[in-house]
């Protein structure tokens, strides 16, 4: 694949200070306490009870809410829904009386957890009137991977082309032998999401991030095509189309996860492989996905949208191994597939380069200090191509990092 120079570094450095906090399930208040989830548990106490029954007798009645795992913990006959069927179930099974469900053993597959989806506000500001734009939109979330939020694969490419200004939807072709889905893009490229192979196969990732009117790869990232009095491109010139590209998924890396027949990756993935070439960043901050480029802090109409971004952030000094895996692997994924210099600088591969220099270890802490200061010396030490650099510190870090 032909490589790009990988001028957005420094962003994609800047905003992974932000997003190895990309996710914080809406959750109860113990819930990370809980090592192994059992179908039929409510109240997630760590057993099946009456209390769990009623615990869905009280929700169907209004008397109280639970949350989505709850919700999909209590669906022990597996409809997709929470009804009375689901409470007289687990009290059928607390009598002894043999069904076919499986209440009380542990839920959710082994490698992937319980799977859930929560609906979530997304924002994204619009730069001539200050004013917010709020929509409603999936984000799902594993017991697994605590913290980590994740879209599906027709979201992502909802939003991939819409920040690249296509305006015809684009629908899933699905293969009919395993759970592929292939995405035929306006660019003339396709994307492939594989589940059963845990891959994601671009035909021409270049030539796949090109935004519409444009030719790729435009360095200069204009509209227009591009032509000036160096250069002249004619409309049938395929100008630096690129070559396939395959990134791969694994649950102890990057997870790609079902939940039925939606196909699941990690919202950073979305931003590192398919947006962060136009420096914007969708950023989940705990209460909602905020639209984030370099720019909008500094501009004055949009000061509160940045001040809402950065007010409604949950603050915390420590963050699941799941969450340090996948935002850690993810960006060892992303300079791999996009940066330039790695011929240069003799690197294979950027987790063996990353382990080599002892960053690796501080990557994947759960302390968000250590994960901060690892990320400003990749930086600042040892990138120092003048196009990288940190200019700014997590959002959730309770106090300033000094480095």
């Amino acid at each position: 694949m032909k490589r790009v120079i990988c001028f957005v570094l420094c962003l994609i450095l800047a905003f992974s200070c932000c997003t190895v906090l990309t996710g914080f399930a809406a959750e109860d208040k113990d819930q990370n306490s809980i090592t192994e989830y059992l179908l039929g548990d409510v109240d997630l106490d760590g057993k099946v009870t009456i209390l769990d029954a009623t615990a869905i007798q009280r929700a169907l009645a209004d008397l109280t809410q639970l949350n989505e795992l709850q919700k999909k913990l209590g669906d022990v006959d597996g409809d997709g829904s929470l009804t009375v069927l689901d409470a007289t179930a687990i009290q059928r099974s607390l009598a002894s009386i043999a069904d076919d469900y499986k209440i009380g053993e542990p839920a959710g597959d082994p490698d992937e957890g319980v799977v859930y989806a929560e609906n979530i506000s997304w924002y994204q500001p619009n730069p001539a009137t200050g004013d917010i734009i709020e929509t409603q939109n999936p984000l799902y979330f594993s017991t697994a991977y605590p913290d980590v939020p994740f879209v599906s694969d027709s979201l992502a490419i909802e939003v991939f082309l819409a920040n690249y200004a296509y305006l015809t939807p684009c629908e899933a072709q699905s293969s009919e032998t395993g759970l592929v889905h292939r995405f035929e893009l306006p660019t003339g490229t396709y994307v492939d999401f594989d589940y059963d192979q845990k891959i994601m196969y671009f035909s021409d990732y270049t030539s796949t991030l090109v935004p519409n009117g444009a030719y790729p790869y435009n360095p200069f990232f204009v509209m227009a095509k591009y032509e000036n009095t160096m250069v002249k491109v004619d409309e049938s010139d395929k100008f630096y189309g690129g070559d396939p590209m395959i990134a791969t998924f694994a649950y102890n890396e990057v997870p790609m996860l079902r939940s039925g027949d939606d196909i699941l990756i990690p919202l950073q993935t979305l931003t590192d492989l398919f947006l962060s070439y136009t420096t914007m960043f969708y950023q989940y901050n705990g209460t909602g996905v905020y639209v984030i480029n370099d720019s909008i802090s500094a501009i004055p109409s949009l000061a509160e949208y940045w001040q809402q971004y950065l007010n409604t952030a949950k603050k915390t000094d420590t963050i699941s191994a799941a969450l340090a895996q996948v935002n850690y692997y993810d960006l060892c994924n992303v300079l791999d597939a996009r940066y330039g210099l790695q011929e240069a600088h003799d690197i294979a591969s950027f987790d063996a380069y990353f382990a080599r220099k002892g960053l690796k270890k501080r990557m994947l802490s759960t302390d968000v200090a250590t994960i901060e200061k690892a990320q400003q010396d990749i930086s600042r030490l040892l990138f120092e191509d003048f196009h990288s650099g940190s200019n700014m510190q997590s959002i959730f870090l309770s106090e300033e990092v000094k480095t």
